[in-house]
């Protein structure tokens, strides 16, 4: 007996299509509708994340066989001055106009705000150095739904680094 899936009729269709049974207009008709779909599914699927995240950040994390979804951090660093003019000459003073360690801090988002981190502390000692980080750069931390193995205790085992 064949299972019926929710993507059956559809499945159907792109057969006839193989076959040369559908015209060009029957074609984009079902393309069109399978973006759609996936538009809607992908939109859907955003939503059920964001509910989990909710739940989980009450609840605890959710064990699906072999998989654990936790709700974890995302970081994302970028530059406090978005004008990028204006950044350059900030980054240039901050490196004391030394335009070598400023090459070395670019990357292909203008800045590799590591590299600068690291720059600028060696240049103006750790603390005055993480001060100029400071005034060039934000993180912002953001929740989102991640996967991984199931843990049973506080500390994380990957068998892949099992030898």
């Amino acid at each position: 007996m064949n299972e019926i899936t929710p993507t059956a009729e559809i499945d159907n269709a792109i057969a006839s299509i193989s076959g040369g049974a559908m015209d060009k207009e029957e074609i984009i008709f079902l393309y069109d509708r399978l973006m759609s779909l996936k538009q809607a599914a992908a939109e859907t699927l955003d939503r059920m994340k964001g509910a989990m995240i909710a739940w989980i950040e009450l609840n605890g994390s959710i064990e699906i066989g072999d998989v654990r979804y936790y709700a974890a951090v995302e970081k994302k660093t970028k530059p406090r001055n978005p004008n990028m003019a204006e950044f350059y000459k900030a980054v240039l003073m901050a490196v004391g106009g030394d335009e070598e360690a400023f090459a070395s801090s670019l990357a292909s988002n203008a800045f590799k705000h590591g590299q600068l981190r690291k720059l600028l502390a060696e240049i103006h000692g750790d603390e005055q150095g993480e001060i100029q980080y400071g005034l060039l750069f934000e993180t912002i931390e953001e929740s989102k739904l991640a996967e991984g193995k199931p843990i049973k205790k506080l500390q994380v085992m990957d068998k892949k680094f099992l030898r």
